[in-house]
Order: C-alpha cells, then sequence, then structure tokens
C-alpha cells in the first residue's frame, strides 16, 4: 500500500517502477494461492488424527455381510475368518486412508438428500474403527463423487453429509481381506528345483523357467485352516507333486494334491494352513514338471 500511494504521490511513469510493482502485485497473488488451501486445511480437522496409529479393530459392513479386521501384536488378522492372516498391503492402504481422512466440503444437511448420496444406512458401506472398546469412528460411505476421487461420507447418526478427500469405498468394496498369496519372489531368484531325489539346475532351460514361473507370485482361490472342517477331509501324505524350490532365501516346500470333486490344494512348507488353487493352475505345474527331462 506504501509503494502504491508513493506511486499515486509521485506520478511514477518510470516503466521499472512500475514493471517492480506489477511483479510484487503477481508474487503476493500466486503466494495467496498457494497458501490458501493449505490455511483452509487446517481449519479442517482430520477424523482421526493422531489416533490413528492406536487403531487395533474395523468393522466393515454392507448390508449383506460384516468383515472384522484385528490387530494381533504387529499383524493383522481376519476376525470375521477365524484369524486368518489379513492381506497386509489392504489393510495398510485403508489405515493410510483413514489418517488422511478429511470431511473437505459439506454438500448437505437434510436427511431427505441421503438417497442422492448413497448414505442412508441401508444402502451405505458402514465402517466403524476401534481402539479397544472405544469407537473412533463411526462413518457411512455413499457413493461416489463428481470427481470419481472423492466420496459421500457421514457420521452415523447426524444429518451432515460431507464430500472426502480420498477414495475410501475402493478400498472397502473388496471382499477378501484374508492374505492369499502364497510364494512372492522373482524367477532369478530361484537356483534350482527338487522333484523326486531329482534336482534340477539349469535356469537357462526353457522348461525350467517355464516351471518356475507358475511359482512366482502365486496366490490362491482360499486358504484353509484349522478351524475349516475341510481342513481333515484332505490329506498332503501322498501328494500329486511335491517339489522343493531352492531360492537365494532358502527352500520353499511345495505339496499338491486334488480330491475327489476335481479341487486343488496346495501346502506351503510345514504351514498351519493350506490353499485352494484353481484347477487351472494345478494342469498348468503337472504338464510343466512332466515335461522336465528324466534322463
Amino acid at each position: 500500500m506504501i509503494f502504491l500511494k508513493m506511486l499515486r504521490l509521485r506520478k511514477v511513469k518510470d516503466p521499472f517502477l512500475l514493471s517492480l510493482f506489477f511483479l510484487i502485485l503477481a508474487g503476493a497473488g500466486l503466494a495467496w494461492l498457494y497458501y490458501l488451501p493449505k490455511f483452509r486445511t487446517s481449519k479442517e480437522a482430520l477424523w482421526l488424527a493422531e489416533k490413528a496409529d492406536a487403531i487395533d479393530k474395523i468393522s466393515i459392513a454392507d448390508g449383506l455381510s460384516e468383515t472384522l479386521l484385528k490387530k494381533e501384536g504387529s499383524a493383522w488378522v481376519v476376525l470375521s475368518e477365524k484369524n486368518l492372516p489379513a492381506d497386509t498391503e489392504k489393510v495398510e492402504n485403508l489405515l493410510t486412508a483413514l489418517t488422511e481422512l478429511l470431511p473437505k466440503e459439506l454438500v448437505s444437511e437434510n436427511e431427505n438428500n441421503f438417497k442422492n448420496y448413497g448414505v442412508g444406512a441401508g444402502e451405505a458401506i458402514s465402517l466403524k474403527v476401534y481402539q479397544g472398546e472405544i469407537t473412533l469412528l463411526d462413518l457411512l460411505i455413499g457413493d461416489a463423487g463428481p470427481s470419481f476421487t472423492q466420496d459421500y461420507i457421514r457420521l452415523s447418526g447426524q444429518s451432515q453429509v460431507y464430500l472426502s478427500n480420498n477414495r475410501l469405498r475402493s478400498i472397502l468394496s473388496t471382499k477378501e481381506w484374508k492374505n492369499l498369496v502364497i510364494t512372492n519372489f522373482y524367477s532369478d531368484e530361484v537356483k534350482e528345483v527338487e522333484i523326486k531325489g531329482k534336482t534340477f539346475s539349469s535356469p537357462e532351460e526353457e522348461k525350467f523357467k517355464d516351471l518356475i514361473a507358475l511359482f512366482t507370485s502365486l496366490s490362491g482361490q482360499d486358504v484353509i485352516s484349522q478351524e475349516d472342517e475341510r481342513f481333515n477331509k484332505i490329506s498332503f501324505d501322498n501328494p500329486k507333486i511335491e517339489i522343493k524350490l531352492k531360492t537365494e532365501s532358502g527352500e520353499i516346500l511345495i505339496k499338491l494334491v486334488q480330491d475327489k470333486e476335481g479341487n486343488c490344494y496346495l501346502k506351503k512348507n510345514e504351514q498351519e494352513v493350506f490353499y485352494l488353487i484353481l484347477k487351472e493352475k494345478f494342469e498348468q505345474i503337472t504338464t510343466a514338471v512332466e515335461s522336465l527331462p528324466t534322463g
């Protein structure tokens, strides 16, 4: 303002001073545009803030089923699936989204509009977050927002509908929270394969590569624990295929069997669980093993 008054008083027509003045104005404008969103965000409260680290139980319900996740020590289990290990990546993605969750924009305070945003009690995804028995967050996630990078959300028992600052629905829409990962290594990490006492150690051979490729990043269709009625009906004492993969980090013993109904199962090492795998994958592994040289 002082600089502006000086310009007026002196009726400055010097191009240099005028250019300097407009540069100052432009810089102030850019600074305002840059810091204003940050200022507004700082005025909005993260719903969980520093409480996010205290989360130890999560309930996800869609009206048809409920998934319960619980933290046991440093790991997460699916409480609603007989305490089977949870998919670490999915849980971490959810926790990150919860940590950053912000009611970005108020869009309605009228209960009659719940249906328009999909936040009614019977149609929304219900998300409850706990610390022990204390409810940290009771949230209803409705339809995707206009930008598809946000959701319409509402706190249970309240009429205010907000646009969120992230996509919770896309994370919560998954039906599978169990950890179905069986193996997670790269093909070049396998140095030897042992089948029926015979060792194959020629990674450059195509048949060897084809077999190893079937075991890299392998996931099951389901995981069966001791609490599952199928557990005692399946025996791995006389497997159809038994193969030992020798990797840089250790050995992985794989056993595969098939029941009378044609269902195919895989057991890794001496784990207390085993996996249901696709019949197609089972047949591919069988074919690859049978194609290896016998001489």
